[in-house]
């Protein structure tokens, strides 16, 4: 019998390709969608958890101001903890993420990243392992260093790197071991792994102060956190730690990369767990989409098939045999936009490993749940996909249907009105949130930081302190001018410190500084409020003094620039210095976050990169200059560039990414919503195919037909604009409710949206009245 249903399901579907077509390619492009989303979601939900000792590891930082802002441990907390509290099983201290280095090999000088400084524990506690080399010994030892085998095919291929060395930063690192393969979902992305006592200088190895990284503990079973914490807090205080204004925070290993709070310089990679209910609520509604399509052509393809249902009825056919010959037909269909979605899903996998920067790769057979989920995944959505069209079919009555009495369909408030309502207001509300999301990253791009970054090539120099910077300047200013040329950190800053004002208040803030040549702010056009720019001519005074910005004076209530002295960190100790000028509270960085309080000083031996003003339309040429004059100077460090607006754009590529994806997603969930519309006018046409007859034979003409027969898809569309609406509104005000600086939600963005929509699904449906209007009105009639 199951043969037979499926039988006649390949003849019907055979004679009808277009119904086919349709109804496959809403399915598979649902279905590939929501795959492809779930396969980014599985990725960051994934992150970190195949460490075997992941639920019992946490990270421990330090905060100032309330949280505001997150800082390291200090280099004593590690070997203390070990040592003082039982509940500790293990602990590793780790650098401020992955540090940028210099690595001279073969008399070539290279930049590279992902330098991590790591105690040796850190293969024991995380699931690093060696490809080559002891685990043991491999970083015991300052001066040696393990790397990745990229890192090792680059510099030594053959499987010769073991005993090498490399010049890193000038210092000499023999390579002591491989790192073998891991996965990709990890927040630590390394390539170099050397020991964490390189760090210590200045006697930081025993501070309670100076915090180089931050400390991993792996706890012990019956251990939990909050004691932890608790147990940290009496060991600081024991030891006599400055802890005024600074608060300690533990956070679970497995929660760091999509729940961290860390906002501090040198944080890990980092996602977000707002774009992860984001995707999968795409994926989510997607689905339903495909699923609201297929229903309404099945629906409407059912007034067709109804006094075929009808003899069945007539000649015995029970209700039962009638749903299972229609679940026939869905199990073709949605086995045929199965492995169409399959296919799509290979085309548009390496799409997205494109946009987010993943390698994300399905392995069917290897992975323990994408082939039972496959294997289930047929069934059930041929079963949730025909549940409502073959019941409707069951239901038809046998005279009525062989009288051609009978509509597919219920009441008024069917729900096959509702799945229309449904899809148009998705729809609507994917495009208006595309658009409030493209609006803030414009927003971004064109707001005023309060000085002129066109035109601006960044030359890294690094925070080594041993780069000519004045020689270099000299150099360069022979290429593009001397009055093109000046020194900054933008759009990074130096450091950050917690300060007092006074000696009775000890009111607390977090700092920022800013090492810059005395031009800076002729030459980024950055308005002093009150005083004056540095004073060249004055050296002697240059390196006493410094200018703060707005919030500086703001936070610690100052009246006047005399009112205090800023303590500056100058060769070897602490020099009062005088506050000569107060600029206005212009953007050193991401508008993602706000301004905090700024010190602005003159330390041409401190400058990590230099600005270059140039024209772009030679800029191929003015490259060259520059890159020759590097070559010439002999530095010990390659030549790296940027211009200054990809930099700061560079700040908001998760935010653009995000665009992106949802701007394919959009477009995805509007076709599909679509090929919904055209279920919905070829049910309407064949719902009134007498009434169209009758009124063309009286002389109607296409704009009368079309107004009959769009009446109902107005006042749906109607309800969706309400709906969509009100669902982007408050979805995107809770996403811009996470950056300091943001649009206001205008009304354009959802009269946009809904114009958008609206002449996208009008042309859908427009043209499946001009068939009907073109239809021979005779041909309509001659049943009657």
């Amino acid at each position: 019998m199951i043969k037979n249903y499926l039988r006649i399901a390949y003849r019907r579907l055979k004679n009808d390709k277009y119904f086919l077509l349709i109804n496959t390619l809403g399915l598979s492009l649902g279905l590939a969608t929501c795959m492809l989303i779930l396969s980014f979601v599985k990725d960051e939900l994934t992150y970190d958890k195949w460490h075997t000792n992941s639920d019992r590891i946490v990270k421990i930082s330090r905060s100032v101001n309330d949280g505001a802002f997150y800082i390291g441990t200090p280099s004593a907390l590690g070997p203390s903890m070990i040592e003082e509290l039982p509940g500790i099983e293990n602990v590793m201290r780790t650098s401020f993420g992955g540090s940028e280095v210099v690595i001279s090999v073969h008399d070539e000088i290279y930049g590279e990243d992902e330098f991590h400084y790591m105690d040796p524990s850190v293969f024991t506690m995380l699931n690093f392992d060696l490809k080559i080399g002891n685990e043991k010994t491999a970083i015991s030892n300052k001066r040696t260093v393990v790397i990745s085998q990229e890192v090792a095919d680059k510099y030594y291929p053959g499987n010769t790197a073991m005993g090498k060395t490399l010049l890193v930063n000038g210092d000499e690192y023999e390579i002591t071991g491989i790192l073998a393969d891991f996965p990709s979902n990890s927040s630590f992305k390394m390539r170099f792994i050397a020991a964490y006592d390189n760090l210590e200088r200045d006697g930081t190895v025993d501070s309670w102060e100076v915090g180089s990284g931050y400390t991993y503990a792996l706890l012990q079973q019956d251990y939990t956190m909050e004691q932890m914490l608790e147990d940290v807090s009496a060991m600081v205080e024991k030891n006599k730690a400055s802890n005024d204004g600074i608060e300690y925070h533990a956070e679970h290993f497995e929660d760091l990369y999509l729940y961290g709070r860390i906002r501090g310089r040198g944080s890990e990679l980092s996602g977000s767990i707002t774009y992860v209910y984001i995707f999968s609520v795409i994926a989510f509604v997607i689905l339903l989409l495909a699923f609201a399509n297929y229903i309404n052509l099945s629906t409407a393809k059912a007034t067709e098939i109804a006094k075929e249902v009808g003899v069945r009825k007539a000649v015995g056919a029970s209700k039962r045999q009638v749903i299972f010959q229609f679940l026939g037909e869905s199990l073709v269909i949605t086995t045929i936009s199965f492995l169409a979605a399959l296919g799509l899903l290979e085309l548009l996998l390496p799409m997205l490993n494109d946009i987010t920067g993943k390698s994300i790769d399905l392995d069917y057979f290897g992975d323990p749940l994408v082939l039972p989920v496959f294997v289930l995944f047929i069934p059930i959505t041929s079963l949730l996909a025909a549940l409502y069209p073959a019941w409707v079919i069951s239901r038809f009555n046998a005279s009525q249907t062989l009288k051609s009495k009978v509509y597919a369909g219920g009441g008024n408030f069917g729900l096959r009105r509702v799945l229309v309502v449904f899809q148009f207001t998705i729809s609507l509300a994917l495009i208006a949130s595309t658009l409030i999301i493209k609006g803030q990253l414009i927003f971004f791009q064109n707001y005023d930081l309060g000085f002129s970054k066109e035109q601006i090539l960044r030359v890294d120099l690094g925070r080594s302190y041993d780069i000519p910077y004045n020689q270099i300047k000299d150099e360069f200013s022979k290429v593009v001018g001397e009055v093109n040329i000046t020194g900054s950190p933008l759009p990074s800053v130096d450091g950050l410190a917690s300060m007092d004002l006074d000696s009775v208040s000890k009111k607390t803030s977090l700092v920022f500084y800013m090492n810059v040549d005395y031009n800076f702010f002729d030459y980024f056009d950055v308005e002093l409020e009150q005083g004056k720019a540095f004073d060249v001519n004055n050296p002697g005074k240059l390196e006493k003094t410094v200018i703060v910005n707005q919030e500086y004076m703001d936070v610690f209530g100052l009246e006047s620039m005399g009112d205090k002295e800023v303590p500056i960190w100058l060769n070897g100790e602490t020099i009062k210095s005088e506050i000569i000028g107060v600029v206005g509270d212009f953007h050193y960085s991401s508008l993602k976050s706000i301004n905090y309080p700024l010190v602005i000083a003159y330390r041409e031996n401190r400058i990590q990169a230099i600005d270059l003003r140039i024209n772009t339309e030679n800029t191929a040429e003015t490259l060259a200059g520059l890159q020759s004059a590097w070559k010439d100077m002999n530095l010990d460090k390659p030549f790296e560039y940027a211009f200054l607006d990809d930099v700061y754009n560079d700040f908001y590529s998760r935010e653009s990414k995000l665009n992106q994806l949802a701007s394919y997603f959009t477009g995805l969930a509007i076709v599909i919503a679509c090929l919904g519309l055209i279920g919905l006018s070829m049910f309407t046409i064949r719902k009134k195919s007498k009434e169209i007859g009758v009124r063309k034979v009286l002389g109607a003409g296409f704009g009368s037909l079309m107004l009959l027969l769009s009446k109902e898809l107005l006042i749906f569309f109607g309800i969706a604009i309400l709906f969509g609406s009100t669902i982007s509104f408050f979805l995107m005000r809770e996403w811009l409710e996470g950056f300091s600086y943001r649009i206001n939600l205008e009304p354009v963005y959802f009269i946009s949206g809904a114009a958008i929509f609206f002449a996208v699904a009008f042309l859908s449906f427009w043209v499946e009245m001009r068939k009907a209007a073109k239809l021979d009105p005779v041909s309509l009639l001659k049943d009657e």
